[in-house]
């Protein structure tokens, strides 16, 4: 199995001035915001290697989710054992139906600080997180591996991890 990730976040803003440039030709007066926008194709073998990808919906169930970085469910139901590697991008987006907040958190056993620096964030009915480590997250290890996921049950979270 290969994988190739291709990572871009955006953010573009055309902003319309309407005052203070009297000289300006009126089809002239628009301003573009886009220069921090980033585009990134990784592989195996690019500076940030990427080599394993799991995709999947998490059910939180009795109020918690345990993510395990060392047995994600990957496609075709192939175990993605992260061991030894870095999560190199992720994704999690909470449907706009669940009944509330989902949360994020190091488990509070070999906990793995998901966010840089073991952040929690939470995540509204509706709302998305993408973050790209960049080569500087943690390795991942039987010691530093697992994220607690907790809610409501019955709320999901779309999981998308990418390890190299």
């Amino acid at each position: 199995m290969s994988v190739k990730l291709t990572y871009a976040t955006s953010l573009t803003v055309d902003e319309t001035l309407e005052t203070n440039v009297p000289a300006a030709n009126w089809q002239k007066k628009t301003v573009r915001h886009d220069g921090w926008n980033t585009a990134e194709t990784l592989t195996d073998v690019t500076p940030v290697p990427v080599s394993l990808h799991a995709a999947f919906v998490a059910t939180i169930a009795g109020g918690i989710y345990v993510l395990d970085l060392t047995a994600l469910p990957g496609t075709n139901g192939v175990a993605v054992d992260g061991t030894g590697k870095k999560v190199q991008a992720v994704k999690f987006k909470a449907p706009a139906a669940n009944v509330g907040p989902v949360a994020f958190a190091m488990g509070a056993v070999n906990g793995f600080p998901i966010v840089n620096g073991g952040s929690d964030f939470g995540l509204l009915p509706g709302q998305e997180l993408v973050f790209f480590g960049n080569e500087k997250s943690e390795e991942v290890s039987p010691t530093m591996r697992l994220v607690d996921v907790t809610g409501n049950s019955g709320d999901m979270v779309y999981v998308q991890v990418v390890i190299g």
